[in-house]
């Protein structure tokens, strides 16, 4: 069973409920790597104690990953841009980022959208909340807001390129992962 093609849908209690359930999933230990099938070596990385494949270099953490997104839409456009660095260099995702631990994924998500776009947001609702298991560092949860831009001007970034509003029909075809291609087809089933 993929877990990639869960999207989940929560409000309060029940998001809390998911982000434990979420938690304990991503602590089991593997002996194997997901990807290639290797056996795992441990290894220090990014301050903290992971465990990496000698095969493939993909990096598993002992932690679930939480990463925040801005779905910012304008006349039922969604705005996407190109990511300058690795993973997924070259694909096209939304202005997103991982949320530092002392930070409110919302709180997240306006950020990036500003780090990323120029563009100063308002959330205007939650979107949903994804798991997903095809990062190189690991599983996680993508939780995107959907907002609107309130200020600022949209520019390409040191971290992504090409800024630019999608339609429903015209999103491309090579989307990142890390949960946005789960999320950019959920915004796009929002319309059916």
């Amino acid at each position: 069973m993929c877990a990639n093609y869960f999207h989940y849908h929560f409000w309060s209690s029940d998001l809390c409920i998911a982000l434990l359930i979420l938690t304990r999933i991503s602590r089991m230990k593997w002996s194997y790597c997901r990807y290639c099938g290797s056996s795992l070596g441990e290894q220090a990385t990014e301050r903290r104690q992971s465990v990496k494949c000698p095969n493939c270099s993909c990096i598993d953490q002992d932690y679930l990953i939480v990463g925040a997104g801005a779905a910012i839409e304008d006349n039922s456009r969604l705005l996407l841009i190109r990511r300058l660095t690795d993973p997924f260099k070259g694909c096209w995702n939304l202005p997103a980022g991982h949320v530092d631990p002392d930070e409110p994924p919302d709180r997240a998500a306006v950020r990036e959208a500003r780090e990323e776009t120029g563009l100063e947001c308002q959330i205007t609702s939650l979107q949903g909340v994804y798991f997903f298991d095809d990062h190189p560092k690991g599983c996680g949860i993508f939780i995107v807001y959907r907002c609107a831009a309130v200020g600022g001007s949209l520019r390409e970034t040191d971290e992504a390129c090409s800024p630019s509003f999608f339609a429903k029909y015209e999103i491309p075809s090579n989307l990142a992962g890390g949960g946005h291609s789960i999320a950019i087809k959920a915004w796009q089933q929002s319309f059916a």
